[in-house]
């Protein structure tokens, strides 16, 4: 029974890490996404608006 018992204890710790890590990856993908937003009106600023050249 103490072998079952610890095998449901890893199974849960196991998954709050597991939720933890992938709540820290999505707020990681939320943050590149909103860069990657910004880089791009960035970029079309410049090349559709200013016509072209530097920055």
């Amino acid at each position: 029974m103490a072998v079952r018992t610890t095998t449901m204890r890893l199974a849960v710790d196991g998954e709050t890490s597991f939720k933890k890590a992938m709540a820290e990856i999505n707020a990681s993908l939320r943050a590149t996404r909103s860069e990657m937003e910004l880089s791009e009106a960035r970029f079309y600023e410049v090349i559709f608006i200013s016509g072209g050249g530097g920055a």
